[in-house]
């Protein structure tokens, strides 16, 4: 039997198939001969592996036909891999073989607890893994509710069993992954995204990013954050063009290694966090830009964190001399609840709006009027069509028509709620304005509309409220990394601590490694305070500078506040110097 004989029959235009299994198979026969994926070992672009559209169906078949043989359609599988192809492979196999999907980091001694949370939460009936990453390797003694679930290496599957493999009886209203939140704000929650979500979001993505076959990714987002898997795995194969794969790791360890992929690769579509672009300017040096071109790079978009204005503009300035144009910066924003994305625009210029309006104080709201006439944000850009995005009062849940509220969102790739969690999908994403009967999504993010587009103003949930007035963390935040060029960019964090007299701001700062001069430390807080004073009119009741690399994030990268707070208050920050004022 031919190995393609179970192959679906090409559509004119494979991009326009209803699910992931029909369109695959598609670019398997129209794009067979051409790279779907290539990685870089160790991020490096001269030592790629690359993968064609035909191979990648090939082991897909293959592994998925295993698959059929251990669990039934719909079934929920772990997918404990490091970055590169086979984690590519057991996805689209997990697709093949209508299994849920839940893409997770590779085994690691610290993860253990957070595995085994959501293998327990998801109800997982099977990991699947590669060899290098099977728990006998790693020397680990898995917790009983890994133990007792049975392991696949993936790696181990011979390809001649792809003809065993027969379509699941799936639709596109089927649950295709479940999305992990990253936990910023709380445990993570199994977002259901089903193929529509997916496939609306990628077709959203090619109108708003401008792919098409002629196309190039480079990517070393981790492929378990929504960014990763949506824009720079599933993207690519849904728009027929290649993308390269480097480990995240390898980017924190040398950035050079991204931009010199990118010239090397003639990329036109690489994207990233806020902290990436930082790490660029500050790390990149002129010997190891002058071998680079970046004029292909033409779609830049900058997400998954508050996006600054600074930081665009000092990579702008940094990198224009090889090539980069500034225009190619796309801030955008989304949440994991929208499969990816809920707005995206083009960079211009900062922009400082009057606040168009404040959210009246109640007794049990948390969101008194606000003292500052300024706020400086960036626009994230227009929601697409099809997308319907609102601003809402979070208490008496109003639409506003001007002014700072929670952003609601609807449309097709806001996802089907939160996996065997009833109550909290009902809370979240069956909400409806007053005066209407439509449900949206309550995203739990502060924005407000200007000039038709979205401006985000930080999390509800992190708001601080000081003498009456409301508090971004995000622009102390800024003031203080401003103030002095010893303070790391984007490594800093505001909250509040409550007392009994009062509500005091703390802010907690990783400083350089070189810096380690007492009367430096001095110097710098009292700069920071300064600064926080004359860009907030807040006064900070403590600042503590702590060690490179150890402010709390998340695996996808963004502040963990809460996490940081309870670093505070059990006195578990890596202190080398602090600033308090006495009453």
């Amino acid at each position: 039997m031919n190995s393609v004989a179970t192959l679906a029959e090409p559509s004119a235009d494979a991009a326009s198939a209803s699910e992931w299994v029909d369109l695959l198979q598609s670019r398997a026969h129209i794009d067979a001969g051409r790279i779907a994926v290539g990685a870089l070992k160790d991020g490096e672009w001269n030592a790629v592996t690359p993968m064609t559209y035909a191979q990648l169906d090939l082991r897909a078949r293959s592994i998925a036909a295993h698959l059929q043989q251990e669990v039934t359609v719909g079934s929920v599988v772990l997918l404990l891999y490091g970055p590169g192809l086979e984690f590519v492979c057991a996805l689209c196999a997990c697709l093949y073989a209508g299994l849920i999907a839940v893409p997770l980091y590779p085994l690691h001694r610290r993860k253990l607890p957070i595995i085994s949370a959501i293998a327990e939460n998801a109800g997982a009936t099977l990991i699947l893994t590669e060899l290098r990453n099977a728990p006998e390797q790693r020397h680990l003694v898995l917790p009983d509710v890994l133990g007792r679930l049975k392991w696949i290496l993936t790696d181990e599957i011979a390809p001649d069993s792809a003809n065993d493999w027969r379509k699941p009886a799936i639709n596109p209203s089927s649950a295709a992954y479940l999305q992990y939140t990253s936990g910023s704000t709380s445990l993570p929650k199994g977002v259901v995204i089903s193929h529509q979500n997916a496939m609306a979001q990628c077709r959203a993505d090619s109108r708003a990013w401008k792919t098409d076959r002629d196309s190039c990714m480079v990517s070393w987002l981790p492929h378990f954050h929504d960014f990763g898997l949506v824009f720079g795995i599933l993207q690519p194969l849904f728009a027929g063009f290649p993308t390269f794969l480097m480990p995240p790791a390898a980017f924190v360890q040398r950035p050079c290694r991204w931009l010199r992929a990118i010239a090397e690769f003639k990329a036109t579509h690489s994207g990233a966090p806020n902290f990436a672009f930082d790490l660029c300017s500050e790390k990149i040096t002129e010997l190891e830009m002058s071998n680079m071109r970046l004029e292909t790079w033409t779609m830049a978009p900058v997400g998954a964190e508050p996006v600054r204005e600074s930081t665009l503009q000092r990579f702008a300035n940094r990198f224009s001399s090889v090539g980069f144009e500034a225009s190619a910066f796309c801030p955008s924003y989304g949440l994991a609840e929208t499969t990816l994305r809920v707005t995206c625009g083009s960079w211009s210029r900062k922009r400082e709006a009057d606040r168009p309006g404040a959210i009246a104080a109640t007794s049990n709201n948390q969101m008194p009027p606000d003292k500052a006439d300024v706020i400086t944000t960036i626009s994230c850009g227009r929601p697409e069509p099809g997308t319907t995005v609102i601003i809402v009062d979070p208490v008496s849940l109003s639409p506003i028509a001007s002014g700072i509220g929670e952003v609601w969102v609807r449309g097709e790739t806001v996802a089907q709620g939160y996996w065997r969690d009833s109550a909290k999908t009902k809370e979240t994403f069956h909400a409806t304005p007053c005066g209407s009967n439509e449900r949206f999504l309550r995203t739990g993010d502060l924005g407000f509309f200007q000039g038709g587009e979205l401006h985000i103003c930080g999390r509800l949930k992190d708001v601080i409220i000081a003498h009456g007035i409301n508090i971004y963390p995000q622009d102390i935040e800024e003031a203080v990394e401003e103030s002095h060029s010893s303070i790391r960019r984007g490594q800093s964090i505001a909250f509040s601590v409550s007392n009994p007299a009062e509500e005091k701001i703390v802010v907690v700062a990783e400083v350089h490694r070189l810096c380690v001069e007492p009367a430096l430390h001095a110097q710098i807080m009292q700069l920071a305070r300064k600064a926080i004073a004359l860009k907030c009119e807040v006064t900070v009741s403590e600042i503590r500078l702590v060690r490179s690399d150890t402010i709390p994030r998340t695996s996808s990268g963004k502040k963990q506040r809460s996490r940081c707070k309870d670093l505070y208050a059990n006195d578990q920050l890596d202190v080398i110097a602090a600033s308090t004022l006495r009453n």
